[in-house]
Parts: structure tokens; sequence; C-alpha cells
């Protein structure tokens, strides 16, 4: 049994998640995506379903559309693959990083982990900092990090992943963030911007700004 009511809240999440995101410039053009397990929401013989925003949507569309440019997307129990639902008449095709965020949804459930929803986005500090010659590996972007904001142990207590530039949308690169996220909440990925989770789009939003707010100071002090 499908519950509207709570597909409704999600999609308005989506929205509201969209909107900050699209304002504060960190989903230029198409760029970024959005997504959350609604498995508790529909009932059978589905093992996961997900709501997911679609390829080339742009954040400021998301926001105002959400049901036009998001659709689902649910696993068959024992089966391989999967199939797509859409909310309204216009062809949907998932964003391109699917494969990550299929990936990151599975391994979750199978951990028992809590969390649903997963950002992706673009934040211009958080990027430009990436491109410091000091900030070259996981070890050191944590240390610095750390000199930086008191508060960071509290606010990220599991530190930030991070990877060498890979091929965004590519396997390897969902493969490479799931070994991150046995240990992190927020992943950073070198010249793409970064990929977060949490039990809500809320907690996954505020690793981000978070992120990106120390991001910030690091360059500010430079």
């Amino acid at each position: 049994m499908i519950k509207l009511k709570k597909i409704q809240q999600a999609l308005k999440s989506i929205s509201n998640t969209a909107k900050i995101l699209s304002e504060r410039g960190w989903a230029e053009a198409n760029a970024g995506n959005i997504s959350f397990n609604v498995s508790d929401t529909i009932g059978g013989e589905f093992e996961t379903s997900i709501i997911i925003t679609s390829s080339g949507s742009r954040m400021r569309e998301i926001a105002e559309s959400p049901e036009k440019y998001c659709g689902v997307l649910t696993f068959l129990s024992g089966e391989k693959g999967y199939q797509i639902s859409k909310f309204g008449e216009d062809e949907f095709i998932p964003t391109s990083e699917y494969l990550s965020h299929i990936a990151i949804h599975r391994y979750l459930v199978n951990e028992g982990r809590p969390e649903k929803a997963i950002i992706h986005s673009h934040p211009d500090e958080l990027i430009a900092a990436m491109h410091s010659e000091e900030l070259d590996t996981e070890k050191n972007i944590n240390a610095v990090f750390k000199t930086m904001h008191s508060e960071f142990d509290m606010l990220i207590p599991d530190k930030v992943g991070f990877l060498p530039f890979t091929e965004p949308g590519s396997k390897e690169l969902a493969e490479k963030t799931l070994k991150k996220l046995d240990d992190h909440k927020i992943v950073l990925w070198k010249d793409h911007g970064c990929i977060s989770i949490g039990n809500s789009l809320d907690l996954a939003l505020d690793n981000i700004e978070i992120v990106n707010k120390i991001s910030k100071i690091y360059l500010l002090q430079k």
C-alpha cells in the first residue's frame, strides 16, 4: 500500500532542499542531485524504493515542481535491476549520478543504517579550497579543518572523507564513495563537489553547510 501523505512530505522536503541549493549557487544549471529512501511508504514485493531527481533538471525547477522532475526507482526483492515510476506525464530519466545513489542506498539498507537521504552538490568555497596543495589528502583536510573551526569535531564527528578526481557518474566513483561511507557521512569529490548522507535531507544539508563554511574560512585567512 502506498502512503501518499508520506510521498508528498518527501517531495516537499526535496523541493525545500532544491530551493536552498539553487539560491546558494551550489547546483548551477542542471548540476547536483537528490534522492530519498521511501521504502516505508510503498508496500508489497519491493525491497527498496527511492525518490530521485531527474537527469538534466535544474534545482530551481525541482523546487517549483518536484513531482515533475523526480521519479521513483524500485528494486524487486531477489532480482537485479530496477523499474522506474514517474509522477507526471513527462519522460523521466534518473540523474547521471544514479549509480552512486543506488549503490549508497543499497549499502545503507543492507548495513541497517538509519540514513535515508543523499545530496550531491557543488559548493563554491569547498571546490575552491580543494585546489589548494595543502588540502591534498584526507588526513590533511581534516587536520586543517580542525584548526579552522573550534567545533569541527563536534559538528562533523566522523570527519570528512575525500576522493581524488574520479570520473563523474562512473561505477568507479560509486564504488570508491561506498568505501568512504563506512566511516564518514560526507565525502568530498576533488574538483567536483561533495556527497552527503543523513537521516533526513535537512541533516544531509547540515553537513554540506558546515564543511563549506569551514572551507570559506580557510580561503578567507589565506
